[in-house]
């Protein structure tokens, strides 16, 4: 059990973690963030439709 706790508390803290930085963004880095995650969401959907039909 304590391998399982210890992970458990190890993913509690980097959701915590997380949480604490994106509550730090300021406006600038709030725009900075959505255009990176929005260039990896629209090079995700080019890499589907180059698969063809699935």
């Amino acid at each position: 059990m304590g391998v399982i706790d210890n992970v458990t508390d190890g993913a509690n803290t980097v959701l915590h973690e997380t949480w604490v930085w994106f509550n730090r963004l300021d406006q600038a880095e709030w725009i900075a963030l959505l255009a990176v995650v929005a260039g990896l969401g629209f090079l995700c959907m080019r890499g589907f439709t180059g698969r063809g039909n699935i």
